[in-house]
């Protein structure tokens, strides 16, 4: 076989294998977004069905004779609760599907964990929570500060939920070798076991949850070319962000 016979063949045998993993590539993004849409259509589905079975309820009681303005009032309320489930969905969705470029910056993460705490004190403090921030050093990166506060804000968030009334929830940031770290920590119960698929998009162990805080979460730090680890340590489940440091 000639050099350019055997060329050629590479050639084809190298332009066949990426068109082979172009194709696995596509068949896995359709078979991600069949999931997806199955569960958004699945939590679409019952804020809906609840919505209108309250307007139903509205509309019965408002044709009573007198009306029952107060019951109305009441299920409208319901109504109201589940519009505003579903426009957070909506939006949750959309941070996960559709990320937008990053405009970076340099932070000083001790400083970002400090804002946080400060806008959250109010509903940790409504939640029974202690909401405390662990003094540490200065720990620079290079973030999109709205996309990792709002990273930080879900896994806060989440904490506290967890944790419930009585509990505590504490943020640190520090070093680790290369990385810039900012760790959620909170003395609830845990996950649920130890192989949960909780970055997965509608995986929730919340009653009311949408299944997409931590996948956004996720997918924030990702694209910032880090990592999310989770830890169970001394009781406390530990959320730990992990950025390139700057």
């Amino acid at each position: 076989m000639s050099e350019e016979e055997l060329k050629r063949r590479l050639a084809e045998a190298l332009a066949h294998e990426r068109a082979q993993q172009a194709h696995s590539r596509r068949i896995e993004r359709l078979a991600s977004l069949g999931t997806m849409a199955a569960g958004l259509a699945h939590e679409i589905r019952n804020p809906l069905n609840s919505a209108s079975l309250q307007l139903t309820v509205v509309q019965r009681r408002l044709e009573r004779d007198p009306p029952d303005a107060a019951g109305a009032a009441q299920a409208a309320a319901l109504v109201a609760g589940e519009l505003a489930r579903l426009s957070q969905l909506t939006k949750e969705f959309l941070d996960f599907a559709r990320p937008q470029p990053l405009l970076l910056e340099r932070a000083d993460l001790a400083l970002v964990a400090q804002a946080l705490a400060s806008a959250l004190e109010p509903d940790a403090r409504a939640a029974g929570v202690t909401l405390e921030v662990i003094d540490g050093e200065r720990v620079e990166a290079m973030v999109d500060r709205d996309k990792i506060g709002q990273a930080i804000h879900n896994l806060v968030r989440n904490a506290i939920e967890a944790t419930g009334r009585g509990g505590r929830v504490q943020l640190h940031a520090c070093r680790a070798a290369e990385h810039a770290r900012l760790e959620v920590l909170d003395d609830g119960p845990g996950l649920p076991f130890a192989d949960a698929p909780i970055f997965e998009p509608f995986f929730t162990t919340k009653g009311n949850g949408t299944g997409l805080g931590l996948s956004v979460v996720d997918r924030i730090v990702s694209d910032h070319g880090g990592k999310v680890e989770v830890d169970r340590r001394d009781g406390r489940t530990i959320f730990a962000v992990l950025l390139p440091g700057a």
